[in-house]
Order: structure tokens, then C-alpha cells, then sequence
């Protein structure tokens, strides 16, 4: 899976800084917790779901799945699509970015891409654009 950001920035005549190394920085911490590991959709009504100590028990239909809780990501989301990954990781960058100054980003955008020409986006307000 590959990720993309992409923000709506109002620039003024004295300041055009924005910190792109500092989205760059969400983005990578976003998204090392989220490599190679399963992600677990904690709001699938579909889903059987049992924590232990341990690991997770997943049952769909009459199947049964174990993994290790170290293997598993719980997110809270219905379905481990690139739509509800990128509309999960936008949101966490958000947190994130609240604590910097981003009074002058109007929107953020997360593109998540499954395969090639298979990627899904998120958009969000952040302020308005006036």
C-alpha cells in the first residue's frame, strides 16, 4: 500500500513557509504503525470479534481467524478499504497537526493506493478557504 497527502494552503505575501517536512514526519509515524501488520476493522457489523491478552479471535461466517495481538492494528473503522484507511489516516494526521499552527491550511487530502491505478481519497476541511 502507498500513501499520498495533499493540503490546501492560503500563502501570504510575507510568509510562505508551510512545513511539508512536518506532514512528511505524521505521515511517516502514520504510517510505519500501520505497515505490515493486520488491520483490524473494530466497527465491521460482519465481524466476530474476541481480545485476549494475547491475540484476537476473528470469526466470519464459519470461519475462524487467531493473530497475535502484536500482528493486529485495531482501527475504528467498518471496513479495511483504502477509503476508510485514507479517511482513517486523515484524521489521525489532524490530531496531529493540532499541535502546530495550521491556520493557514484550508484543506488536507490522504490518497491511499492498494495497486497500481487502484487508489481511493479523503478530503477534509481544515478552516474555511476566505
Amino acid at each position: 500500500m502507498n500513501f499520498m497527502n495533499e493540503m490546501g494552503v492560503k500563502v501570504w505575501r510575507k510568509s510562505r513557509f508551510c512545513a511539508f517536512t512536518v506532514l512528511k514526519r505524521l505521515t511517516r509515524e502514520n504510517c510505519q504503525k500501520l505497515n505490515h501488520r493486520f488491520l483490524l476493522p473494530l466497527h465491521n457489523p460482519h465481524l466476530q470479534l474476541a481480545a485476549t491478552a494475547e491475540a484476537w479471535e476473528i470469526q466470519f461466517q464459519d470461519k475462524r481467524y487467531v493473530f497475535p495481538r502484536s500482528d493486529v492494528v485495531e482501527l475504528p473503522i467498518n471496513n479495511s478499504t483504502s477509503e476508510r484507511i485514507a479517511e482513517y489516516i486523515c484524521s489521525e494526521l489532524i490530531v496531529m497537526l493540532g499541535q502546530y499552527n495550521i491556520s493557514h491550511l484550508y484543506t488536507i487530502m490522504v490518497g491511499v493506493e492498494e495497486a497500481p491505478t487502484q487508489m481511493a481519497y479523503y478530503r477534509r476541511p481544515l478552516h474555511n478557504e476566505g
